[in-house]
């Protein structure tokens, strides 16, 4: 079960984030002489942090932006102790805006120690109607949308998305996503066949070797809660067969056994 309330779009954008940042994280503790972490050894320090995090900055919505909001805000804390640093000693300025009111009050109250933070860097908690610093562009981007022969979309949603997210919109309208999307697709393809061509090393997919059990049976001395019992062990239609050389170093998979105390 995930604590932290991650939501599925967050998780994805949270997924890509851990292939990127992990190499990073991972040259550093390289250079300590530290064990490197796995996607999953981060994947769980992200979930507690973002279990950590939510409460303490008023218990955002969980929906764009606010959502990605919290999970980098989580992921720049991991980064950051992980290289030794404190808590809280990287807040980008979207974030900082989330958190002092700028885009509406936050349903839950702030923690002290977020509260501190902000008086000690100077910045001061907004009051008043979040609608007041934002100001009225539909007219600039239904105007560019014109110009690109874009449908401003039924009660103008695509209107009021393509003034949200213009950069994200236009990269996907205009195909660009698509063409990396595939190109992405296409080079870690490339890379996991590179992986498993026979003989370069890399194989991912190489059949485990097969565990020979013995031929013969196998004599073994078994201690149960501090009772001792000499158990033979053997395999195939063997029962009750006397074993021809003891081997109590050998613990395979049991098919048969015949106990004697």
């Amino acid at each position: 079960m995930v604590k932290s309330g991650f939501p599925g779009g967050m998780m994805g954008s949270l997924m890509a984030d851990l292939e990127t940042n992990l190499v990073t994280i991972n040259k550093g503790r390289l250079k300590k002489s530290e064990l490197p972490l796995t996607q999953d050894d981060l994947l769980i320090r992200l979930f507690d942090e973002v279990a950590y995090v939510w409460p303490r900055v008023g218990y955002p919505p969980l929906v764009t932006p606010f959502s990605q909001y919290v999970k980098n805000l989580a992921l720049m804390n991991v980064m950051q102790m992980l290289k030794g640093k404190e808590r809280w000693s990287m807040i980008t300025d979207d974030i900082w805006d989330m958190i002092l009111g700028k885009a509406g009050r936050l349903p839950g109250p702030l923690t002290f120690e977020i509260i501190e933070i902000a008086k000690a860097e100077g910045r001061e908690f907004f009051e008043g109607d979040p609608q007041d610093n934002y100001p009225d562009a539909l007219d600039k981007y239904r105007k560019r949308m014109n110009e690109k022969h874009w449908e401003a979309g039924e009660d103008n949603e695509e209107l009021l998305e393509y003034a949200m997210h213009p950069a994200q919109c236009e990269t996907y309208r205009s195909g660009k996503a698509k063409v990396e999307f595939l190109a992405d697709v296409a080079k870690r393809k490339s890379e996991k066949e590179k992986r498993n061509i026979p003989g370069s090393g890399n194989e991912t997919n190489v059949p485990a070797r097969a565990f020979a059990l013995p031929t013969t049976p196998q004599l073994l001395n078994v201690d149960v809660n501090g009772q001792s019992y000499r158990v033979t062990v053997a395999f195939g239609d063997f029962v009750n067969a006397v074993p021809s050389q003891a081997s109590p170093s050998q613990s395979p998979n049991i098919a048969n056994t015949a106990i004697s105390k």
